[in-house]
């Protein structure tokens, strides 16, 4: 995209700033996500280890770990493709899982904008290992809003608690609650996972629907994994109020599961998800 001649000193200034307020994050802290920044002028990158991605229920490298790289990463090319450099806010996100994710090394994110308009925007970007292999691909729709000059005081470390975990549930600090005959898992303290706007991280919401779809896949079947998760923002998520993800099977079969998840807060519902779960 073309932009006005003699702003990319300015534009990259600005842009610079907009990433460190995203790198001081408690979300960015507790998946490690590392070297946010601009590969090219039209290109965003970040990396993250594999280990921090942790493991589902059914014990596969888990891909909801990838939420918070993905969204940093394609939120911030629709942002350098505004030609105000606006903040934008995550509207949908989907990540489709190309091949087995690494349980080691490290996992890099490129990313580009490729549509923008004055209230929207369009990225995609790659997810590949250390070797190049391409494991994911993911896109999302966002919504251009004003944007802070630094992080909110609701800011708090997400890294506590955490360090050990083995499961992304744990990462996350999700349990499991009872919830009329549906599966659910409730996110008791939002505030660890605040983004730079005061809500909930958009990465973390997709994050805990493919930790709710895992646990509530059909028990024992771990030939399944998680080949997409595709989640749309309807609301934001309040960070001042316990957050709970219901997932309710759409379809069960040998070789596909199909979840939907609704993540609510206070009664109203903030986030929908459709998890896909393939045989290997």
């Amino acid at each position: 995209m073309t932009h006005p001649p003699g702003t990319a000193r300015a534009r990259a200034q600005t842009l610079d700033r907009f990433l460190e307020v995203a790198r001081g994050g408690s979300a960015e802290a507790a998946f490690r996500v590392a070297s946010l920044g601009r590969a090219r002028p039209d290109e965003l990158t970040g990396s993250m280890p594999a280990t921090a991605l942790r493991t589902g229920a059914d014990g596969w490298p888990a891909v909801g770990g990838l939420g918070v790289l993905v969204d940093d990463v394609l939120g911030f090319a629709i942002i350098a493709a505004h030609p105000a450099l606006a903040w934008s806010v995550s509207a949908e996100i989907s990540i489709d899982v190309l091949g087995p994710l690494p349980r080691e090394g490290e996992l890099h994110v490129t990313a580009r904008a490729s549509q923008s308009s004055r209230g929207r925007g369009f990225a995609s970007c790659e997810v590949r290992s250390d070797s190049g292999a391409l494991v994911a691909m993911g896109r999302q729709h966002g919504r251009y809003v004003a944007g802070p000059a630094e992080r909110p005081t609701t800011h708090v470390d997400a890294r506590a608690g955490s360090r050990d975990a083995v499961q992304l549930s744990e990462t996350l600090g999700l349990d499991e609650i009872p919830h009329g005959g549906s599966f659910a898992l409730r996110l008791h303290d939002p505030r660890r996972w605040a983004n730079a706007l005061g809500n909930v991280h958009g990465g973390a919401s997709l994050a805990a629907s493919e930790a709710t779809a895992t646990h509530a896949a059909a028990p024992g079947n771990r030939a399944l994994r998680t080949t997409s998760v595709a989640i749309s923002y309807l609301r934001p998520a309040p960070v001042d109020a316990a957050l709970t993800f219901r997932a309710q099977p759409i379809h069960r079969g040998r070789s596909v599961e199909v979840l939907e998840v609704v993540g609510s807060s206070g009664g109203r519902v903030c986030t929908h998800a459709r998890v896909t779960r393939q045989s290997a």
